[in-house]
């Protein structure tokens, strides 16, 4: 537990060494995350396939829900499709599509993968 606190001491206190309460209010750090869910479809048969591909059943199809999180806003995506399941196509959607400044952070897992969406980024300024 003291590593921990330890670990928290620290970056609270780097955070008030570089960025003082009026300068962190000027800062909008965005979160992105994506997640699977698994349904059972009654009418529908579209859905994302994870995992075993040996046995394909439409009763193990996924949603992908991609969220991007402000603090105070929330920016949703839902994904059905299965060239979707790869993270540069979720999470590099969602984060495109954010207006995002150039003060602003964005926060976002290792799922991002491929060069081609960091490029990307780079060419849209983010």
């Amino acid at each position: 537990m003291s590593y921990f606190k330890a670990i928290f001491d620290w970056v609270s206190q780097q955070m008030s060494q570089h960025y003082t309460l009026n300068r962190s209010r000027l800062i909008k750090v965005v979160r992105f995350d994506s997640t699977l869910v698994r349904y059972r479809p009654l009418l529908k048969t579209q859905g994302i396939r994870n995992g075993n591909w040996s046995k394909p059943t439409i009763d193990k199809l996924e949603i992908k829900f991609t969220v991007g999180f402000d603090g105070l806003n929330v920016i949703a995506l839902f994904f059905n499709q299965q060239e979707d399941l790869s993270e540069d196509n979720a999470l590099g959607e969602i984060i495109r599509n954010t207006s995002l400044s150039s003060k602003d952070i964005a926060v976002f897992d290792r799922g991002l993968a491929k060069r081609k969406t960091y490029d990307e980024f780079s060419e849209h300024h983010i």
